[in-house]
């Protein structure tokens, strides 16, 4: 690709087209310290139009430069009759080629793509020869991302948030509710799995309770644990878990508690485990023994018998039976 090295005046950079803007990185004080000192080792490239330029690849450099209160900049200059499919390869490339993607700025190299006509398949397949480990599938999942609410987006990029769990509040209608979770999300920093569990938990307390997401979340006590600087991310977890599933499977927590309570008094010893049915559906146990030996085994043997003969035993099994 063929540029024209030119001095261009800072003043004819039009700073609010964000086009063919890739990064959602922001300009870093450091960034600006060493463009004062040092200068542009690697110019902008600009794409004239008309008499203004429209930045391709270089925002944070002219962003710094207009910062310093700079009235002239190095530029390397497309020319103008270079196409939208070129500048956006152009962009794609420069910032691929420095580090590694988020989904955000994957979702803009698409989206960019897409403006140059190009249908999902020659998309995904253009960011593919380009250095970016996609997919057609992937890619028409992040046609989505870049409509998102910020506060979804800044999730994907800060890790907090799982693609598939973004699409999911995505869907949502309420930008209170969305914006909550995000919260929550971004607080406690969860697996899949548990982002997953949560945003399930919350939907049904909300249709069973007619109350909007948002109020089951920014209220106490969840609200109070969040915002508790004592608490650590995971006590936090383990809290909101703990409450949100309470609320969402009442009874099941009840009988969970009444059956943590009753095994308690049996005070077995820890080579012998007693397994409750899967949430309390069905009324299978199971016994699960861990030995050594054959003297161990008949150790437990004795164990098993006494514990048959506690009542509380008995009222553990009678107690998932009237359930």
């Amino acid at each position: 690709m063929e540029f024209e090295h030119r001095v261009v005046s800072i003043a004819h950079i039009r700073g609010d087209d964000k086009t063919f803007r890739i990064t959602t990185g922001k300009v870093q004080e450091s960034f600006v310290a060493s463009v004062k000192y040092v200068g542009l080792i690697n110019p902008p490239i600009l794409w004239p139009q008309g008499e203004e330029f429209v930045v391709i690849s270089g925002f944070s450099r002219v962003a710094a430069c207009r910062s310093l209160g700079w009235d002239q900049i190095h530029a390397r200059v497309l020319s103008p009759e270079t196409s939208f499919e070129i500048c956006a390869r152009i962009a794609i490339v420069d910032n691929s080629a420095q580090r590694e993607l988020n989904l955000v700025e994957m979702a803009r190299a698409f989206n960019l793509l897409s403006k140059a006509a190009m249908d999902d398949v020659a998309a995904a397949k253009t960011l593919h020869e380009l250095g970016l480990q996609v997919n057609i599938e992937l890619c028409r999942k992040l046609k989505a991302v870049t409509q998102m609410r910020r506060t979804v987006q800044q999730g994907l990029i800060d890790g907090t948030i799982a693609l598939p769990i973004a699409l999911r509040l995505n869907e949502l209608s309420g930008a209170e509710e969305i914006d909550g979770i995000c919260f929550l999300y971004n607080t406690l920093n969860m697996s899949l799995n548990r982002q997953r569990e949560v945003l399930d938990w919350c939907q049904a307390i909300s249709i069973r309770e007619a109350m909007a997401i948002k109020d089951v979340l920014t209220k106490d006590p969840i609200a109070g644990w969040l915002n508790d600087s004592q608490l650590d991310r995971g006590r936090k977890t383990q809290l909101v878990r703990e409450y949100l599933k309470r609320r969402r499977y009442p009874v099941i927590t009840h009988f969970e508690e009444q059956y943590r309570s009753a095994l308690c008094k049996l005070n077995m010893t820890r080579s012998i485990r007693l397994e409750p049915p899967a949430n309390f559906e069905g009324r299978t146990f199971g016994l699960h023994l861990a030995f050594n030996n054959l003297q161990e085994l008949i150790h437990l043997h004795s164990q098993i018998a006494k514990l048959i003969e506690n009542p509380t035993f008995s009222e553990i099994l009678d107690l998932v039976q009237m359930k």
